[in-house]
């Protein structure tokens, strides 16, 4: 390879590690602005209904975030009801029987919404597609174009159990 070829294989490679660094800035920027304008939902909102439901439409403005929703959990506590949701998937996720399992053994209480609330943490589906405990949404993701997603516990208070989880999913796997 010759000088002049060696130079210009650096310039590409140079150019697109640019362009992904670029990539990632905005990704970033973005996920600042939509933390700044839930912030805002949050100080300026009259009830706990009007926070959740704007929070949720506040997400999934988010070009990358596709469904947002809110799980609360139900009196008798053996499923998490669908309380909240924006969804903007071409073929709704949060659709027809939509269901989530508080029972551990039950194999709909594998997916990241019962587990951050039975578990109390973060969960982290990096691909909807061959994660094994998603298997029971598996197909209705495929359809609505989801690939990944991230559960949050929701808590009233820093150490206390979750009240329910917020649920974000995305259409691209990072």
């Amino acid at each position: 390879m010759t000088d002049r070829q060696e130079d210009r294989r650096r310039e590409m490679a140079l150019s697109g590690r640019l362009e992904q660094l670029y990539r990632k800035e905005r990704y970033l920027s973005d996920i600042l602005r939509l933390v700044s304008e839930v912030n805002q939902v949050l100080l300026s909102s009259e009830s706990l209904d009007e926070i959740f439901e704007s929070s949720c439409e506040r997400i999934t403005r988010h070009s990358d975030y596709c469904v947002a929703w809110i799980g609360l959990i139900g009196s008798g506590q053996e499923e998490l009801r669908v309380g909240y949701q924006s969804d903007h998937c071409e073929r709704p996720y949060l659709s027809d029987n939509f269901r989530v399992s508080l029972q551990p053994g039950d194999p709909h209480s594998t997916g990241p919404a019962a587990r951050c609330v039975l578990e109390n943490r973060t969960i982290l589906v990096e691909d909807t597609q061959l994660d094994p405990e998603f298997r029971p949404w598996r197909a209705r993701a495929r359809r609505s174009g989801i690939q990944s997603v991230i559960g949050l516990p929701l808590r009233a208070e820093r150490r206390a159990s979750p009240i329910g989880c917020l649920l974000i999913y995305m259409d691209s796997p990072e």
